[in-house]
């Protein structure tokens, strides 16, 4: 038990006399890694750089406006946690600094400003190819975003007695923030490895996609359920992120199989 984590929260820092909140900070730095890895990714790929800066800026508008009305919507239908938001706040997409988000929002705004972007371009047949890009931009910026919510420890799991747990409210648990931190980190380099080597276009989107989605499938077994930040459970125990997450994890794998494989 000496390896156990004291309960450290690094919510807030204070510079030159103001308060910056952490996971704002890497909110942040996650949107720049996003641009840098997608605008990298485009060149490479000889990409439509106008339509990828078209991309990056639609998609910061898309994925706020999905996190929140996802969440939003999960508190008032589901987790009856006493939180009340109105419809304002779901809707205010500039509200950028807001906490509570859902991730699978962000994956809907990410895909959603690809394939608008890819219309308004004209350049349908190429559209594999910036989601290759784009998934990629995705994972490699999420893991920024997941170090604030660790330092911060915003994603409290179930209790535990493992030796990396922390402890909140005198009870050890899990972090789960770590966990996909970590994996995320993992199918980031893995993607990142594959993507010369993999010649089909639409397979490196399959692939990072799949097994992030099925990994955040597996991680969410361990979110607390004892918690007033406790996500809905059904009777069978999963949550519906993991329900969705699964229905993505086996489109990507249908998608891994029905690709036509090049050399």
């Amino acid at each position: 038990m000496l390896l156990n984590i004291p309960y450290f929260s690094a919510y807030s820092i204070t510079f030159i006399g103001h308060e910056i909140i952490v996971w704002k900070i890497f909110w942040f730095l996650g949107r720049l890694v996003f641009l840098g890895i997608f605008w990298l990714e485009s060149r490479r790929l000889k990409l439509n750089i106008k339509t990828v800066m078209f991309i990056f800026f639609l998609n910061l508008f898309l994925i706020n406006f999905f996190e929140r009305v996802l969440f939003i919507s999960a508190n008032h239908f589901l987790h009856k946690n006493g939180l009340e938001y109105s419809f304002i706040d779901a809707i205010n997409v500039f509200s950028t600094g807001t906490a509570g988000r859902v991730f699978l929002g962000t994956i809907m705004g990410v895909f959603a400003a690809v394939i608008i972007g890819v219309l308004i371009s004209g350049e349908r047949k190429r559209m594999l190819n910036y989601l290759d890009a784009g998934v990629l931009a995705l994972v490699a910026g999420t893991f920024f975003y997941r170090i604030g919510n660790f330092l911060s420890h915003s994603h409290i799991g179930k209790i535990t007695d493992i030796p990396w747990g922390v402890y909140y409210n005198n009870q050890l648990r899990h972090d789960i923030s770590l966990y996909e931190m970590l994996n995320l980190l993992f199918v980031f380099l893995l993607g990142w490895s594959l993507r010369k080597k993999i010649k089909t276009p639409g397979l490196i989107f399959a692939i990072v996609l799949g097994l992030s989605s099925l990994i955040r499938f597996s991680t969410d077994f361990l979110r607390n359920d004892d918690l007033m930040t406790a996500n809905f459970h059904f009777q069978n125990g999963l949550t519906l992120n993991q329900i969705f997450y699964f229905i993505i994890f086996l489109n990507c794998l249908g998608l891994f199989f029905l690709f036509p494989k090049r050399k």
